[in-house]
């Protein structure tokens, strides 16, 4: 019986996801970042053959609003419509989405590719993975503030977001940004 994944690629008909995937993780993507991939592809798929292709940054932020289903109402009101307007059912589409459990299962039985963290594990994967995970900090913040400022909670005007985090060695209390510590960096204290 065929995976989630597999089926998926057979419906879409997305003939080189796996080389994707293969290409992806011996790149050192995350699973979140192949579980993203794949329903980039699902969306940009389910577009085109409704005759309606998306542009990137379309099938990006499309693909983050039906996955996320946590804005507004009226956002998911939107969503629904652009896909229904186009030819795309949006339940479909978002019932054939796969989370990275999937992408590891597929990756793991499908494809014989090892997925633990530890045969990949580096400064410049994990420099990745932190970046990422304070850009979806700002990102959510931002989107947070924005709703606030829309239903009169507070009063703002255009807004940007900035997450600075710092990493503090419990040693000596030296305290590190993020880039820093993405060099490789080592605490002064460990050399003293």
């Amino acid at each position: 019986m065929p995976c989630k994944i597999e089926t998926i690629a057979e419906k879409y008909d997305l003939t080189a996801l796996d080389d994707e995937l293969k290409t992806a993780k011996a790149r050192g993507d995350s699973l979140r970042n192949l579980e993203t991939l794949v329903n980039q592809e699902i969306v940009k798929q389910a577009f085109r053959s409704a005759g309606s292709p998306l542009v990137p940054g379309e099938v990006e932020n499309l693909t983050r609003l039906l996955r996320e289903r946590d804005g507004s109402e009226a956002t998911e009101i939107q969503v629904r419509n652009k896909c229904t307007r186009e030819g795309v059912d949006p339940d479909e589409l978002y019932r054939d989405f796969v989370s990275y459990q999937t992408v590891r299962t597929h990756l793991r039985d499908c494809l014989d590719i090892d997925t633990s963290r530890g045969t990949t594990l580096s400064v410049g994967s994990e420099r990745k993975n932190l970046y990422g995970i304070v850009g979806r900090t700002e990102s959510i913040v931002q989107d947070s503030v924005e709703r606030l400022d829309k239903a009169g909670e507070i009063d703002f005007g255009p807004v940007s977001v900035t997450a600075n985090v710092r990493v503090t060695c419990e040693e000596c209390a030296r305290s590190y940004t993020l880039e820093e510590l993405s060099t490789g960096l080592t605490c002064d204290c460990t050399s003293e």
